[in-house]
């Protein structure tokens, strides 16, 4: 799965974004769970019901390779004292009417952003003659409005980028073959970013925000944490 689970991630910075666009994909890379990096692994429990599990939902919007820049991911986990709980009872969760699925560990689904942008998602998790009722709503996507995919950019000291977001917004970087810079906010919705640096040739511009998770409620559950982590990128030249 992409998402990144660790608290910590919504309080990363700057250097943690671009370390990320530099190549290190530590923080939304598939196949990586919470046992990963020594984490400890999940525990099996002998009462699932709602009021013994904690719920995790981790709302991942877009991503840096083309294949992501339109899909959300929408993953929850369930944990008892900070570690991950293995379902082995036939414990279920249903999700916006589908049929339930049988959990091992987590729920990951990924769908195309325009059919979940701003809906109430709501879940019910089965535990033998026990349920829950999990709900949140997902946030929209950011958007780079200019310049747009594709385009080709004269370089410069004040290189305009038009956006649109919600909620804390991480950061904007450029980035050429050999370089990147930070776009600095110069008014509502506008940045400007010094790509006079930059060699000619493909380079990208992508925006990092982290909105907030609206309308979550986990009725009958421990307790809720919920995080989204939302990218808008697309490919430029410059010239």
């Amino acid at each position: 799965m992409r998402h990144q689970w660790q608290r910590l991630a919504v309080t990363c910075g700057l250097t943690a974004l671009l370390t990320l666009l530099a190549g290190c994909t530590g923080i939304t890379q598939h196949g990586q769970g919470v046992s990963d990096h020594g984490v400890p692994a999940p525990i099996t429990l002998a009462d699932t019901s709602p009021a013994h599990l904690s719920v995790e939902i981790g709302v991942n919007i877009g991503g840096y390779a083309a294949a992501t820049r339109a899909i959300t991911e929408i993953a929850i986990q369930f944990t008892s004292n900070g570690r991950l709980v293995q379902f082995t009872k036939g414990e279920t969760l249903s999700c916006n009417g589908a049929s339930p699925i049988h959990l091992t560990t987590e729920y990951d689904q990924q769908v195309a952003t325009p059919n979940v942008a701003h809906a109430l998602y709501t879940c019910v998790y089965t535990s033998g003659h026990s349920s829950g009722v999990i709900q949140f709503r997902v946030p929209g996507a950011p958007q780079l409005l200019s310049p747009t995919e594709g385009a080709s950019i004269v370089r410069g000291s004040a290189t305009p980028v038009r956006f649109q977001a919600q909620g804390a917004l991480e950061g904007i970087v450029a980035l050429g073959t050999q370089s990147k810079a930070i776009a600095h906010i110069t008014a509502p919705g506008v940045a400007a970013v010094d790509t006079s640096h930059f060699a000619a040739g493909a380079g990208s511009i992508a925006l990092t925000q982290f909105p907030a998770v609206a309308d979550a409620a986990a009725t009958a559950f421990a307790s809720l944490h919920a995080n989204c982590t939302a990218i808008a990128q697309i490919d430029v030249t410059w010239t």
